[in-house]
């Protein structure tokens, strides 16, 4: 799969409605304001649309999320679908990590990022762009 294939699989996946309502953010839509900006980001980010996508880890981040979400966010199912998107979104075709700087203090050094949450394997952060951070950070 290309980044191009995938980001229209991600697009496509928001209807004409949804789009509104993230645009003018009147309706309650149970997206926090980071994930509503990556998604109306992703309207318009051009990006390599013919770089390949790792098929397998798009899954696997999948069921990270889904597993980490039916456990810490099982009160609200309805906000997932925007999760699991601007995840997969921010991993796989910006190369971006998942988090807002502000909430795991990630920093970026050289073009590749930092992160002292990174938990590593069999969480979510397995799939994140961020490496651990280290000693000379």
């Amino acid at each position: 799969m290309t980044k191009g294939q995938l980001r229209k699989i991600l697009f496509d996946s928001i209807t004409e409605d949804e789009w509104a309502k993230l645009e003018w953010n009147k309706e309650k839509t149970f997206i926090g304001e980071f994930n509503r900006n990556v998604l109306l980001r992703m309207r318009d980010y051009r990006c390599d649309m013919y770089e390949d996508v790792p098929d397998g880890k798009i899954g696997r981040l999948y069921a990270l999320l889904k597993r980490y979400l039916e456990k810490y966010m099982p009160e609200c199912p309805e906000g997932h679908k925007w999760i699991y998107i601007a995840c997969v979104y921010l991993t796989f075709i910006e190369k971006l990590p998942m988090h807002p700087q502000t909430v795991t203090g990630w920093v970026e050094r050289d073009q590749a990022f930092f992160c002292p949450a990174h938990s590593g394997k069999d969480s979510v952060c397995e799939c994140c762009v961020c490496e651990k951070y280290g000693a000379d950070l």
